[in-house]
């Protein structure tokens, strides 16, 4: 095991951690993650079963004396996201994650450190491992390809599961359970473009926005987070637009974005004169409250291509249109985001520039009226509206079973009282209870920073205490 994790508690879960995190598991290349999830199984005995879509279940046969024939259902996602940090090259599916250890916090050199949610992964693995443990019948699923859209719990074979409680290991507040989150949609909109050669006299330049907070577009979108794809854009009459890249994912506020853009000859000593000014740009790092904001614009080597003008207008008009941050507050759950919307990915191809947006709402209707908006823009641009990884929103239970029996734990091992709560984000526990009718949901997990950033990192202490909580849980049930 890596030195970094040295010394720290509960060791059998620190183990399936670097183990995990020695091997690629970007969404959708979870193969080897989940290889690792059998391989530890039949080492201990346990049978397993894996549905059509990559997810997997693994069985573990009760260590007491119940005779309790529900198991309770650990579940974690296998896959991760990835991002880098200015200059960092990584192949997310073959390089393994670098970890530091940086007082009391562990974080990753240069890229996300998988914590979100390897280590609930790694705590459910533990529960095979640590023999010690007198746990009743456990079912242990680790689904796939969560950090796309849940898109692995949406396929999930329901079959695969008797449990009626289920306790998801994907929160990264230890002083909190969570008992509902939103729901939500990706929309891609695919505007189609002429790509027209560019006049040799013209010269071409390159905006690249960097150094951004970024995070997390559920939870943390209440932050004001400046989107780098809408700092990118220049609005100005005659220009042309070669290409525009921003965004990593879903559900990630973009921290980064480049743009190229074809200047006609007599506005090149305009764009020539575009030179990040120091005052300029600390004046904007603190209006925008992003200290790390980078803004470099350059000549490059002449795009033999472009968007025509009336096709560039249309792109950076639809991108200026698209809302992206807080839609509206809940008027029902105090200080929580009701809806959202993040732009969340832009890249340009020959024939068309397509555009990821995120919606997320506890409302349905919410999330029906910004699709319609969205919608209205696509057809003024003449452009295409796809709709794709919708995910239910969980709604809470605050009488549940589980929960007071969680919450009598929580108070047992912690010395007070939880905080419960719903979140405005993507969990997979009501996709799953729904498959399994009479499923109880809950959900909880360490302190997990800078989630979906290079600046993610995960607290030891608090790993300790959330897994002395799924014990304690774990044997209130059996």
């Amino acid at each position: 095991m890596n030195d970094v994790y040295s010394g720290l508690e509960p060791g059998e879960l620190w183990r399936h951690f670097d183990a995990l995190n020695r091997i690629g598991r970007p969404s959708g290349n979870e193969a080897g993650a989940r290889q690792y999830v059998q391989h530890v199984a039949s080492e201990y005995n346990c049978t397993f079963r894996t549905d059509s879509y990559g997810n997997i279940v693994v069985y573990v046969p009760s260590r007491t004396a119940s005779t309790s024939p529900l198991p309770t259902c650990v579940q974690a996602h296998l896959d991760m996201v990835k991002a880098t940090a200015p200059g960092v090259t990584h192949d997310f599916d073959t390089d393994p994650i670098v970890p530091q250890r940086d007082g009391d916090r562990i974080t990753a050199t240069g890229t996300t450190l998988g914590a979100d949610n390897g280590i609930g992964a790694a705590a459910a693995l533990a529960l095979i491992t640590d023999t010690s443990l007198k746990t009743g019948p456990l079912e242990l699923l680790f689904t796939v390809e969560e950090e796309t859209g849940l898109k692995g719990a949406a396929a999930l074979d329901g079959s695969l599961l008797t449990s009626k409680a289920l306790i998801n290991l994907d929160s990264e507040d230890p002083s909190t359970l969570t008992i509902g989150c939103a729901g939500g949609e990706a929309v891609t909109i695919t505007v189609p473009v002429n790509m027209e050669p560019v006049p040799a006299d013209w010269s071409t330049w390159e905006v690249r926005i960097g150094g951004l907070r970024g995070g997390h577009s559920g939870v943390e979108i209440h932050k004001n987070l400046t989107n780098a794809i809408h700092y990118a854009l220049r609005r100005s009459p005659g220009l042309r637009l070669a290409s525009i890249t921003g965004g990593s994912a879903h559900n990630a506020v973009p921290k980064e974005a480049t743009a190229q853009f074809c200047v006609p000859p007599e506005r090149t000593e305009e764009w020539a004169g575009y030179r990040p000014d120091s005052k300029l740009i600390d004046e904007q790092r603190s209006r925008l409250n992003e200290p790390g904001l980078t803004v470099d614009i350059e000549r490059t080597a002449t795009s033999q291509t472009a968007l025509s003008v009336d096709d560039t207008a249309i792109v950076i008009d639809m991108l200026y249109a698209i809302k992206t941050g807080v839609i509206t507050m809940s008027p029902v759950f105090s200080g929580k985001v009701q809806t959202s919307q993040n732009l969340a990915i832009v890249k340009t191809s020959d024939a068309a520039v397509d555009i990821l947006v995120s919606i997320r709402s506890f409302v349905a209707a919410d999330i029906q009226a910004a699709e319609n908006d969205l919608r209205k823009l696509a057809d003024a641009a003449g452009a295409s509206l796809t709709v794709s990884s919708a995910y239910p929103s969980w709604e809470p239970n605050p009488s549940s079973t589980l929960l007071r029996t969680t919450m009598e734990a929580f108070e047992h091992i912690m010395g007070k009282a939880p905080i419960v709560e719903v979140i405005h984000a993507g969990l997979e526990c009501g996709v799953i209870s729904a498959k399994v009718p009479g499923m109880e949901a809950i959900s909880f997990g360490p302190t997990i920073t800078g989630a979906h950033t290079p600046e993610e990192a995960v607290y030891p202490e608090s790993v300790k205490s959330t897994w002395k909580l799924l014990i304690e849980v774990l044997r209130r049930l059996s």
